[in-house]
């Protein structure tokens, strides 16, 4: 069974429904005591949709790749396995998910072959031209400004390079009460037209639906995608 729920247990657990401002703050920048429960429960419920971006991405020998929003760095070793000679970076907003993502990762970090960053999509420390893919799972939701962080994107990205994005649609995350506060939902198609107005080309996407998932004893079927979009030559 797809994640036999896991999504749906990870938010009841998470929220008993009566603080659903602090669980979006949670999710936006994991912190204190709760941070390292929060990023293992978003591992689980996100594993299926590492996978989806993983595929898309096609990654190949001597890539230097991003993730934009890694939290505590679980899905790294899995995408070393995925071709030789891999350049991997890693990129956070949370002091404490660098810290953590640093210390899961300790062994790859010292052999070269990962590097994580404390930054902002907005602010990314590298120079233009850098990185042949950049990608993210469930991010763009608490971009304040998609122009600003597509900007950055683009221009650390070589040209032919490409950008992942892999969401939840807006349909699926609406039901949950902690998307009411701060929360920008999309789905496939809204999206595409963000990177196409951000003057990124050749979109294609791909759809996952997990299907009669439970939540508050309601079934659901919930719907995400991996979008993508190419720097211009």
């Amino acid at each position: 069974m797809l994640l036999k729920n896991v999504f749906f247990r990870f938010v009841k657990k998470l929220n008993p429904l009566n603080n659903p401002k602090k669980i979006a703050g949670q999710l936006r920048n994991p912190n204190g005591k709760l941070g390292n429960l929060v990023a293992r429960k978003m591992n689980e419920s996100n594993a299926l949709l590492y996978d989806l971006t993983y595929k898309m991405m096609n990654v190949s020998e001597g890539e230097s790749v991003l993730e934009i929003g890694c939290g505590n760095g679980n899905f790294f070793q899995k995408l070393l396995g995925k071709a030789d000679e891999l350049n991997l970076y890693g990129l956070d907003s949370s002091e404490l998910m660098v810290q953590t993502a640093r210390e899961f990762n300790e062994s790859i970090i010292n052999d070269g072959k990962l590097e994580i960053i404390h930054s902002t999509s907005s602010a990314i420390p590298f120079e233009s031209n850098f990185f042949d893919k950049i990608f993210c799972i469930n991010v763009v939701y608490f971009w304040e400004s998609a122009e600003e962080n597509l900007f950055e994107i683009l221009r650390v990205l070589k040209p032919g390079g490409k950008f992942y994005a892999s969401i939840r649609l807006k349909e699926s995350m609406e039901i949950f009460p902690f998307t009411k506060h701060g929360f920008k939902m999309y789905d496939h198609l809204s999206w595409k037209k963000e990177l196409l107005n951000h003057h990124f080309e050749e979109i294609e996407y791909e759809l996952l639906t997990e299907k009669g998932l439970e939540f508050n004893g309601l079934k659901y079927d919930l719907k995400s995608a991996c979008i993508s979009g190419t720097k211009p030559f």
